[in-house]
């Protein structure tokens, strides 16, 4: 695959890679697999190396400087990781669900908790909170996940819903007149 790069860029890539590496241009050629007349024309930029001797350079200058070893790379269009001289970053563990959240948000969210089931009863938190804690704490006993303990209670209150019978009005009394 044929690359191209102006020649200031590849004078500047070779001449940072020459430093980095701390070698002479002889050493350059060497490393580069070329004659030393032959990097003396690629930094003089009347001649491209090639992408192979630019995958040389870079994997030579990796352990000095990694960032310039990249940038040496990107100019043929590779990466480090394509050209073998990093390993591929491993791919993130597979999650088993949502991420938890942060340690420090973890009271405040708790606290929200308590809250809504409040709200739904009508009481204050304070009152709700000793409930909560004895049946989640009946729940960790029992080994029951949060998700495991919403879908048992969402699925009995819809069977609640579906098989109660439609709930008869009480009887409505009249108001006593002033008549009466």
């Amino acid at each position: 695959m044929e690359f191209t790069v102006d020649h200031r860029t590849v004078r500047a890539l070779l001449e940072h890679g020459r430093a980095a590496i701390g070698s002479s241009q002889r050493e350059l050629a060497q490393i580069m697999g070329s004659s030393y007349r032959t990097v003396q024309r690629m930094q003089a930029g009347q001649s491209d190396p090639s992408e192979a001797q630019m995958a040389r350079l870079a994997a030579a200058v990796h352990p000095r400087d990694p960032k310039i070893a990249a940038q040496i790379a990107a100019a043929v269009g590779e990466t480090l990781e394509s050209l073998g001289i990093v390993a591929r970053p491993s791919p993130p563990p597979a999650s088993n669900g949502p991420a938890l959240p942060p340690e420090d948000l973890v009271p405040l969210l708790a606290e929200a908790v308590v809250a809504a089931a409040a709200e739904v009863l009508g009481i204050s938190p304070a009152t709700m909170r000793p409930a909560l804690v004895a049946a989640l704490e009946r729940a960790v006993r029992a080994r029951l996940s949060v998700e495991a303990m919403h879908g048992a209670l969402t699925a009995a209150r819809a069977y609640r819903r579906s098989s109660a019978a439609p709930a008869k009005s009480p009887a409505r009394h009249a108001a006593p007149t002033a008549s009466e």
